[in-house]
């Protein structure tokens, strides 16, 4: 479940792949759709919101290594 604030596929915006995922809204939802492009000139104008991005997917990858390793 994505909360306010928490983005949601980051991983397309990165390469041309289509995306693994869907979702829907539970509530009315406001959303922000950024172009591949764009998503690139604000990760390189803006370093502490590339940190911080990093780091979020860093934790879903550790997340979800725990599930797989707890599910075997």
């Amino acid at each position: 479940e994505i909360s306010l604030g928490l983005v949601g596929s980051e991983m397309c915006i990165r390469d041309s792949e289509k995306r693994s995922a869907s979702a829907t809204a539970v509530s009315d939802s406001v959303l922000l759709e950024i172009s591949q492009s764009s998503f690139q000139q604000i990760m390189i104008d803006n370093f502490d919101l590339a940190k911080n991005l990093i780091s979020a997917l860093a934790e879903r990858i550790r997340n979800l290594t725990n599930t797989i390793q707890n599910e075997s």
